[in-house]
């Protein structure tokens, strides 16, 4: 229960919401977006009550409104949006969530889910199988996005064999700190084939790259984008000696790389892997690459893992006549690189600089706590 000297609602709040519904809720009508709503919700409702505050969008055990009402009431104050926010952490108010959503889901193209499950009293938890079905029971229409930030599985009816996409998703992002709902993304896609052209999965990944098959192998000819954050273990710039030993991310298979003929934007993050035939594979396979990132990646060696010299692990000319035989490349990130010497890839740096318009090195960590890194083209970063 909110004591008399607490508010549940900032005054800036409930003068926003007043806005968007008077005079026939015009200004509402106008509101096409609702990204980042609820960070700013929160932030007022921190300023208001910093010691009760605890994510918002639940009710309290009384049943006293709070923040919800407010944010459902936006909702329904902006019938024309493109793109929106829904937040919750148990059913009923995911059910209210999408009651007030009703008037937008014709205009609407990008919408993120994420859940506020903090609290393990809250039954049953937001999950994925829960918001497919109120996307089809709302008849959703085609969506640009969908973004699926920390939600959960049903653990009673964990992939359903009937399980399918709740409407035509063109790009699809998955976050979350579990395998298992990583695992049962890429199988909900392996049964969906040829249906979205991106992909960005953010967590843990399989480390021998069998996420990266079964993706590739279900969209491969109509994938155009495809982002792999690997999240798994807890990771630090190697030091030299350890380089080919200690990373510990996922492999990267050659051979999906070999039916991606569409793919313009690469990007395999956390990965023990890069390599020069991967390199070639894409320059033969994916010509229209515009992006490549292997950022906090380290290389291997197309002959064994075992092999731990710079130059068999990294040859830097053949790397070098690789990267240049792209036509349309922009961006490269070559991830980590075998030296602790800036000075080593002088040469690479200056060659890519004339060819690419922005690209990024990475060298490994001097000593125990230093790092170094170079940068090429327009961007500049320092680590410390």
């Amino acid at each position: 229960m909110i004591s008399g000297s607490e508010e549940a609602v900032s005054s800036r709040a409930v003068k926003l919401l007043a806005s968007l519904s008077k005079n026939g809720g015009r200004l509402g009508r106008l509101v096409h977006s609702l990204e980042g709503i609820h960070s700013e919700s929160l932030r007022w409702e921190a300023e208001l009550n910093p010691k009760r505050w605890t994510w918002g969008f639940v009710k309290d055990n009384s049943g006293e409104l709070e923040i919800v009402e407010w944010y459902l009431g936006i909702l329904k104050a902006c019938p024309r949006l493109r793109s929106v926010e829904i937040v919750g952490s148990s059913k009923p108010l995911m059910n209210d969530s999408f009651d007030a959503l009703c008037p937008s889901i014709p205009t609407l193209k990008s919408v993120k889910f994420w859940s506020t499950d903090i609290d393990s009293n809250l039954e049953p938890r937001m999950n994925q199988l829960q918001i497919y079905e109120l996307m089809r029971k709302h008849q959703f229409t085609p969506l640009e996005e969908l973004n699926l930030d920390y939600i959960g599985w049903d653990q009673i009816k964990l992939f359903p064999s009937k399980l399918s996409l709740p409407c035509r998703i063109l790009m699809l992002r998955v976050n979350s700190t579990l395998r298992l709902y990583v695992a049962e993304n890429v199988k909900l896609l392996s049964l969906a084939p040829l249906s979205i052209s991106s992909i960005d999965i953010s967590g843990p990944l399989d480390s021998s790259g069998s996420d990266i098959r079964e993706l590739v192998d279900s969209q491969g000819p109509i994938l155009e984008r495809l982002k792999l954050n690997s999240t798994g273990e807890s990771w630090t710039i190697p030091s030299l000696a350890d380089y080919s030993r200690t990373h510990p991310g996922p492999s990267i298979p050659i051979s999906p790389f070999r039916i991606l003929p569409r793919l313009t934007h690469l990007t395999l993050r956390r990965f023990h892997g890069p390599s020069l035939l991967l390199l070639e594979t894409l320059v033969k396979h994916s010509p229209s690459l515009v992006s490549l990132s292997f950022a906090h990646s380290c290389w291997v060696s197309d002959m064994t893992r075992s092999l731990t010299a710079p130059e068999e692990v990294f040859p830097a000319n053949e790397i070098l006549e690789a990267i240049l035989k792209f036509s349309h490349l922009r961006f490269i990130n070559l991830g980590v690189l075998p030296t602790e010497d800036s000075t080593r890839y002088a040469s690479l740096r200056s060659k890519i600089e004339g060819k690419v318009l922005q690209s990024i090195l990475r060298f490994v960590k001097l000593g125990q706590r230093r790092e170094s890194c170079g940068t090429l083209g327009r961007r500049t970063e320092v680590t410390k």
